[in-house]
């Protein structure tokens, strides 16, 4: 195995760790989902979709769920731009 074919490889490896780590989180805050303000109800929203999108592979219901998230936040929202950048 080449060293750009082994850098490649752990590379993946660690996106794959990330988003199973992220899906972990999600998993464990989406039960006090409840209680979260807002804004961080959002956040847990483009989380979710980041996990559906690159764990699951779930692209179109990922980017459905930023395109509604998106219209129902103002532009001065924090998180408006993760959302908007991450649709762009």
């Amino acid at each position: 195995m080449s060293y750009q074919s082994l850098k490649l490889a752990l590379r993946h490896l660690s996106q794959i760790e990330i988003m199973s780590l992220l899906k972990y989180i999600y998993e464990l805050e989406s039960i006090k989902v409840h209680r979260l303000s807002l804004v961080n109800k959002f956040y847990m929203e483009w989380i979710k979709s980041l996990i559906d999108f690159y764990f699951y592979g779930q692209k179109e219901e990922a980017v459905a769920r930023l395109e509604k998230v998106l219209s129902q936040l103002n532009v001065t929202d924090l998180i408006y731009l993760q959302v908007a950048n991450t649709l762009f």
